[in-house]
């Protein structure tokens, strides 16, 4: 009975916790079930390993090697996965809105109509955020770039098509990108806006990536952001 026990919980842990990505993804289930689901299948994963223990204290003649080994695979998985998110929320800001211009973040246009029924609002949070980002992502800063204003504005271009990004909007005469980047396993929208305005004899670059839900980003609108600006540089030839 222990055995079945034990099976069962890290089988459904497993799949509670991988599937609930999808099943919100695809419109099965909104955030806050797909959310449970992933809480849930933490709660059976640590079951399951209690359980697994047991069994190897009290009944370890009665195990095989592979259903050892199988259970706490599944069960390990099950439990790495949500912890290990839990551990990088932890460390990191619970912001979701990175910009390379904290004073004056470039706005969205296009993607207005796409986020009005977004958790998170558009509109900039403020010095607030801007002073954690700081702290946090003390690296993303802007581009200043000698190059021609066609050639940076294909090279964002270029950019986002390499990190497979959704091209929204491109007006090259206002020097204004905007795009959306969704993430594989939930499907979560990122929006990006692109800034290319002058500064000087120099043409300045700004880029901003927003989440529509969620408090923490986990980190990855700063790296969306940094991977971008290597991607640009390396389009431009610049070392």
């Amino acid at each position: 009975m222990l055995k079945i026990l034990t099976l069962s919980a890290s089988t459904l842990a497993l799949l509670c916790v991988i599937l609930a990505g999808p099943l919100y993804k695809y419109e099965v289930l909104s955030l806050i079930p797909a959310m449970k689901a992933l809480r849930f299948g933490t709660v059976l994963a640590f079951a399951a390993i209690v359980l697994l223990f047991i069994e190897l204290v009290f009944y370890k003649k009665s195990l095989t090697w592979g259903f050892k080994i199988s259970n706490l695979v599944m069960a390990g998985i099950a439990l790495a996965i949500p912890l290990s998110m839990m551990l990088k929320a932890q460390s990191l800001p619970m912001i979701h809105d990175i910009t390379t211009d904290t004073l004056n973040p470039p706005v969205f246009e296009q993607l207005l109509p796409d986020r009005k029924n977004a958790m998170n609002p558009a509109e900039y949070p403020g010095s607030e955020v801007a002073a954690q980002q700081k702290q946090a992502y003390p690296q993303i800063e802007p581009l200043l770039l000698q190059q021609d204003k066609r050639a940076i504005f294909n090279a964002a271009l270029e950019a986002v098509k390499q990190l497979e990004i959704e091209l929204i909007h491109a007006d090259f005469d206002a020097g204004l990108i905007e795009a959306t980047a969704t993430s594989f396993w939930f499907g979560f929208k990122d929006d990006l806006v692109f800034r290319l305005s002058e500064q000087g004899d120099l043409w300045r670059l700004d880029i901003r990536s927003k989440s529509r839900v969620g408090k923490s980003d986990l980190g990855k609108n700063a790296e969306r952001i940094e991977q971008l600006l290597k991607l640009i540089q390396k389009e431009l030839a610049i070392k």
